[in-house]
């Protein structure tokens, strides 16, 4: 999927205010929270004594919405182009790596093939071998 980029840094920006937002509503749940513990049996009765719980229960419920959301379309705007940016970018490189690996294989004699081993004398040779080269027996 491409995005222009007018559309990127929309997502952007929404990510960073929806990364915000959950994290202010995450703490606002955690203050709700301990806000029901506050105060003494001098304050009286409260009229619904599980609303701090449910307050702290809402808030946490949007709070980790917003932060979902916002950390979704943050992979998509920022990670994506990020990821596409360094794939390319080191696309020669890991040829050149892979090239040299393969050079330094089949110089040490492990890149030519699958070798076999001779049932008479134990000795490495090329599975299309129909005889040992060591000892002439066939393989």
């Amino acid at each position: 999927m491409r995005l222009g980029p007018g559309t990127r840094s929309a997502l952007r920006a929404v990510s960073v205010v929806l990364l915000v937002a959950g994290l202010g509503l995450f703490l606002a749940a955690v203050f709700a929270m301990f806000s029901g513990f506050a105060g003494g049996p001098e304050d009286g009765l409260r009229d619904d004594p599980f609303a701090p719980m449910r307050n702290f229960v809402l808030l946490l419920f949007a709070g980790v919405f917003c932060v979902g959301a916002g950390g979704a379309l943050a992979r998509i705007a920022f990670l994506k182009p990020v990821a596409e940016v360094f794939a390319t970018e080191t696309e020669g490189a890991l040829r050149t790596a892979a090239g040299a690996v393969g050079e330094g294989l089949a110089a040490g004699g492990l890149g030519h093939g699958v070798k076999v081993r001779c049932r008479s004398c134990r000795a490495l040779d090329s599975e299309d071998a129909r005889f040992c080269s060591s000892c002439g027996e066939p393989m």
